[in-house]
């Protein structure tokens, strides 16, 4: 929720975080996305700067990831890196998702939705991690996976390199950012992320200021 990350800009202030990947994108997702709230919203420019800043920050790291998975994908060289990640995600058992990776790729790339911002294929990824997660009761029941520890894996499997470089950038931009459990020690998938129910930033429908489609 909004309360959860306005005293932070205000005083010192711890943030709990889990370090399985769940968490990690579910708070990436809900803290840097406040960046990209509408102009109409209540957030002060400053920190709406701050934020796109950071998420400029977090798509340096990952690009160079991003452009190595798509060249495994696709069997291609690296003489002009691209940054495609949505092949790596096909559907499981003739399922569908509950945002297809297709859409969320295209809302944060497309530039002329986006005037004045360079496009975030790497932070699309973490976008739609998050709604992955926040689903994953519903691809179970859809019999896309088997459980949500299949469903956990699956994305893992896909980008084994996405856990490490979230941790890596919390580390180093939130150093109040309290962890609940090392990434050695994951679990899996966090009960409360994927239950809809929240986990850093909120519910898994989101809240408070709404964000450009």
């Amino acid at each position: 929720m909004l309360r959860r990350f306005q005293p932070f800009f205000n005083r010192p202030h711890l943030l709990d975080c889990s370090k399985t990947l769940a968490g990690l994108v579910t708070f990436a997702s809900d803290f840097l996305g406040r960046g990209y709230c509408k102009p109409t919203s209540t957030w002060p420019d400053d920190v709406r700067r701050h934020r796109q800043s950071l998420t400029e920050m977090l798509e340096d790291a990952m690009q160079p990831h991003l452009a190595r998975t798509f060249q495994a994908i696709h069997c291609v060289g690296a003489d002009e890196p691209a940054y495609d990640w949505t092949a790596a995600v096909p559907t499981p058992n003739n399922g569908r998702w509950n945002r297809p990776p297709a859409e969320t790729f295209a809302r944060f790339t497309n530039t002329e939705r986006m005037p004045r911002r360079r496009p975030l294929p790497g932070y699309a990824l973490v976008r739609w991690s998050r709604n992955f997660y926040s689903h994953v009761g519903t691809s179970v029941g859809r019999r896309m996976f088997d459980c949500p520890a299949d469903a956990d894996a699956f994305l893992k499997t896909r980008f084994p390199w996405l856990q490490q470089t979230l941790y890596d950038f919390a580390m180093q931009h939130f150093p109040r950012l309290t962890f609940q459990q090392s990434p050695s020690d994951d679990d899996g998938i966090d009960d409360d992320v994927c239950s809809g129910g929240g986990g850093a930033g909120g519910g898994g429908g989101g809240g408070g200021d709404k964000e450009i489609r």
